[in-house]
């Protein structure tokens, strides 16, 4: 083991040009794909995560649902915690969203099923008072149960059985 990584060092050091030279290439022929993969799932939209109930745990709105996710289950707490926290606690289930297309349009249907629904997490208060117009245009938003669409989330639900 000590002589592969002597081995690694010193071919780094005799290669450096050579090494710096590939990592600009590689950043320059695939900056194309990497701005796709990061603008995946990039679109405005309102999520809700639901348990296993049927119940909303929480509602929230985004630009990029992805990294949302993302976000919400890796916590840097300790490894695994931020998936051991919302599928073995909080019992999640699935995630739901509406796609709306602009920003404002996206909190203020927030604002509005936060008022509609009491999910545990939400617990801060909605201030609407900046999008009120965007509330008026949203028009009755009680019937919106057959626009919402399911997110894959079934990666972390196999991490979590994983971690079991």
């Amino acid at each position: 083991m000590k002589n592969s990584k002597e081995y690694m060092r010193k071919w780094r050091e005799e290669n450096r040009k050579t090494y710096k030279e590939y990592q600009r290439n590689y950043y320059v022929e695939n900056k194309g794909k990497w701005k796709e993969y990061n603008s995946k799932d990039s679109f405005n939209c309102v999520y809700r995560i639901l348990n296993t109930d049927g119940d909303v745990i929480r509602i929230g709105s985004t630009s990029n649902l992805r990294k949302r996710i993302s976000n919400y289950m890796s916590e840097k707490v300790f490894k695994g915690w931020g998936i051991w926290k919302w599928f073995h606690v909080l019992k999640a289930d699935k995630v739901e969203y509406i796609m709306v297309d602009s920003r404002e349009k996206a909190f203020a249907l927030e604002c509005v099923l936060l008022k509609q629904e009491t999910p545990l997490l939400n617990t801060n208060q909605v201030k609407t008072d900046y999008f009120d117009e965007y509330i008026e245009s949203l028009g009755d938003v009680s019937d919106i149960e057959d626009l919402w669409e399911e997110y894959d989330i079934s990666r972390y639900k196999n991490i979590y059985l994983n971690l079991l």
